[in-house]
């Protein structure tokens, strides 16, 4: 289980990531939000940057938890396992960065994000009927 078997970057506002030739560059986006620069991986191997990672479950109930509290400048990795197929919940996609990613069954996926600027990073399900809120301090 020792590789990545999928991964994306996504840069928001004027910082460049530069990390294993990603070069996809947005503008960052209005209204409060803390853009963030965002590495997604899947699979249990998968390697992570290093910072905080928060295991985060999708039940029944939707993203447990729901509310998480990442740092600016830190680099903040949500390990996320969907535990259910009972929802729709089978995606999480934030807002700002813009980045949606699958979520097998069972199967770890790895995103993380390293939030530039104080606010709120809102995910939900690709319906918006499970969310949740990164609260950047």
């Amino acid at each position: 289980m020792g590789t990545v078997s999928r991964w994306a970057c996504v840069t928001l506002g004027a910082s460049a990531l530069v990390a294993a030739g990603c070069g996809n560059v947005g503008t960052a986006g209005e209204g409060g939000s803390a853009a963030a620069t965002a590495v997604a991986t899947e699979g249990a191997g998968a390697a992570t940057p290093a910072g905080a990672v928060v295991e985060v479950k999708v039940t029944e109930k939707g993203y447990e938890p729901a509310r998480l509290t990442a740092a600016v400048g830190k680099p903040l990795t949500l390990r996320i396992t969907r535990t259910t197929d009972k929802t729709c919940a089978k995606e999480i996609v934030l807002k700002d960065p813009p980045l949606t990613r699958e979520l097998p069954l069972g199967v770890p996926v790895d995103v993380t994000i390293t939030p530039a600027r104080v606010g709120e990073i809102a995910f939900a399900c690709s319906m918006d009927m499970f969310s949740g809120v990164i609260d950047v301090r």
